[in-house]
Protein backbone atom coordinates (compact mmCIF):
# COMPACT_ATOMS: atom_id res chain seq x y z
CA UNK A 1 0.00 0.00 0.00
CA UNK A 2 2.86 2.33 0.78
CA UNK A 3 4.35 1.66 -2.65
CA UNK A 4 1.01 2.58 -4.24
CA UNK A 5 0.91 5.80 -2.21
CA UNK A 6 4.42 6.69 -3.30
CA UNK A 7 3.43 6.10 -6.92
CA UNK A 8 0.22 8.14 -6.61
CA UNK A 9 1.44 11.01 -4.44
CA UNK A 10 5.14 11.02 -5.25
CA UNK A 11 7.93 10.53 -2.78
CA UNK A 12 9.36 7.36 -1.40
CA UNK A 13 11.31 5.83 1.41
CA UNK A 14 14.11 7.79 3.00
CA UNK A 15 16.51 6.95 5.70
CA UNK A 16 17.05 9.49 8.37
CA UNK A 17 19.68 11.95 7.16
CA UNK A 18 20.01 10.39 3.68
CA UNK A 19 19.00 11.84 0.38
CA UNK A 20 16.21 10.11 -1.49
CA UNK A 21 17.37 6.75 -2.74
CA UNK A 22 17.08 5.85 -6.39
CA UNK A 23 14.71 2.98 -7.21
CA UNK A 24 16.24 -0.39 -8.09
CA UNK A 25 16.98 -0.94 -11.77
CA UNK A 26 14.12 -3.43 -12.20
CA UNK A 27 11.61 -1.03 -10.69
CA UNK A 28 12.93 1.83 -12.81
CA UNK A 29 12.60 -0.28 -15.96
CA UNK A 30 9.05 -1.27 -15.04
CA UNK A 31 8.17 2.36 -14.38
CA UNK A 32 9.57 3.37 -17.76
CA UNK A 33 7.45 0.79 -19.61
CA UNK A 34 4.53 2.41 -21.41
CA UNK A 35 1.18 1.77 -19.78
CA UNK A 36 -2.31 2.95 -20.50
CA UNK A 37 -3.01 6.10 -18.53
CA UNK A 38 -5.90 5.66 -16.10
CA UNK A 39 -8.90 7.93 -16.43
CA UNK A 40 -9.23 10.87 -14.07
CA UNK A 41 -12.08 9.13 -12.26
CA UNK A 42 -10.05 5.92 -11.83
CA UNK A 43 -7.07 7.93 -10.56
CA UNK A 44 -9.29 9.67 -8.00
CA UNK A 45 -10.70 6.32 -6.83
CA UNK A 46 -7.19 4.88 -6.55
CA UNK A 47 -6.04 7.87 -4.51
CA UNK A 48 -9.08 7.77 -2.24
CA UNK A 49 -8.62 4.04 -1.70
CA UNK A 50 -4.98 4.58 -0.89
CA UNK A 51 -5.80 7.36 1.58
CA UNK A 52 -8.46 5.15 3.22
CA UNK A 53 -6.00 2.28 3.62
CA UNK A 54 -3.24 4.51 4.94
CA UNK A 55 -5.71 6.13 7.33
CA UNK A 56 -6.71 2.72 8.66
CA UNK A 57 -3.05 1.88 9.27
CA UNK A 58 -2.39 5.24 10.86
CA UNK A 59 -5.36 5.03 13.20
CA UNK A 60 -4.89 1.36 14.10
CA UNK A 61 -2.50 2.41 16.87
CA UNK A 62 -4.25 5.40 18.42
CA UNK A 63 -1.85 5.92 21.32
CA UNK A 64 1.39 4.29 20.15
CA UNK A 65 4.00 5.13 17.54
CA UNK A 66 5.30 1.97 15.84
CA UNK A 67 8.51 2.23 13.83
CA UNK A 68 6.65 1.78 10.50
CA UNK A 69 4.42 4.79 11.15
CA UNK A 70 6.53 7.72 9.81
CA UNK A 71 6.48 6.60 6.13
CA UNK A 72 2.70 6.08 6.33
CA UNK A 73 2.31 9.48 7.92
CA UNK A 74 4.45 11.17 5.27
CA UNK A 75 2.45 9.55 2.46
CA UNK A 76 -0.69 11.10 3.95
CA UNK A 77 1.09 14.44 4.34
CA UNK A 78 1.92 14.35 0.62
CA UNK A 79 -1.71 13.45 -0.13
CA UNK A 80 -2.98 16.39 1.91
CA UNK A 81 -0.55 18.90 0.42
CA UNK A 82 -1.03 21.64 -2.12
CA UNK A 83 0.49 19.41 -4.80
CA UNK A 84 -2.65 17.27 -4.75
CA UNK A 85 -5.15 18.81 -7.16
CA UNK A 86 -8.18 16.80 -6.01
CA UNK A 87 -9.89 18.48 -3.07
CA UNK A 88 -11.66 15.28 -2.02
CA UNK A 89 -8.37 13.43 -1.64
CA UNK A 90 -6.77 16.39 0.18
CA UNK A 91 -9.71 16.58 2.58
CA UNK A 92 -9.69 12.83 3.33
CA UNK A 93 -5.95 12.86 4.00
CA UNK A 94 -6.30 16.00 6.11
CA UNK A 95 -9.04 14.41 8.23
CA UNK A 96 -6.85 11.37 8.87
CA UNK A 97 -3.94 13.59 9.92
CA UNK A 98 -6.19 15.66 12.18
CA UNK A 99 -7.53 12.51 13.86
CA UNK A 100 -3.99 11.22 14.32
CA UNK A 101 -2.97 14.51 15.89
CA UNK A 102 -6.01 14.44 18.18
CA UNK A 103 -5.39 10.91 19.47
CA UNK A 104 -1.64 11.19 19.94
CA UNK A 105 -0.78 13.31 22.93
CA UNK A 106 2.48 15.17 23.53
CA UNK A 107 4.44 12.08 24.65
CA UNK A 108 3.57 10.10 21.52
CA UNK A 109 4.31 13.09 19.31
CA UNK A 110 7.74 13.48 20.89
CA UNK A 111 8.35 9.79 20.20
CA UNK A 112 7.27 10.36 16.59
CA UNK A 113 9.54 13.39 16.33
CA UNK A 114 12.48 11.22 17.38
CA UNK A 115 11.70 8.78 14.55
CA UNK A 116 11.47 11.48 11.85
CA UNK A 117 14.05 13.77 10.35
CA UNK A 118 13.66 17.54 10.66
CA UNK A 119 12.21 18.06 7.17
CA UNK A 120 9.56 15.38 7.66
CA UNK A 121 8.64 16.78 11.08
CA UNK A 122 8.26 20.27 9.58
CA UNK A 123 6.07 18.87 6.80
CA UNK A 124 3.92 17.06 9.35
CA UNK A 125 3.46 20.11 11.58
CA UNK A 126 2.71 22.27 8.55
CA UNK A 127 0.11 19.78 7.25
CA UNK A 128 -1.61 19.47 10.62
CA UNK A 129 -1.45 23.17 11.43
CA UNK A 130 0.25 22.63 14.75
CA UNK A 131 3.01 25.19 14.62
CA UNK A 132 3.50 26.64 18.05
CA UNK A 133 4.72 30.06 19.00
CA UNK A 134 6.49 28.62 22.03
CA UNK A 135 8.53 25.88 20.32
Amino acid sequence: MLAAANALFGGGPRRRGDARRAPPAAAAAAAAAPAAAPSAQQLQLDKLGCVAGLSALLLSYPYDVPSWLPPVLMALVRGSGAGEADGTVRAAAGRALAEFRRTHEAEALEELRALMDADDWDSFTHATGTASYFV
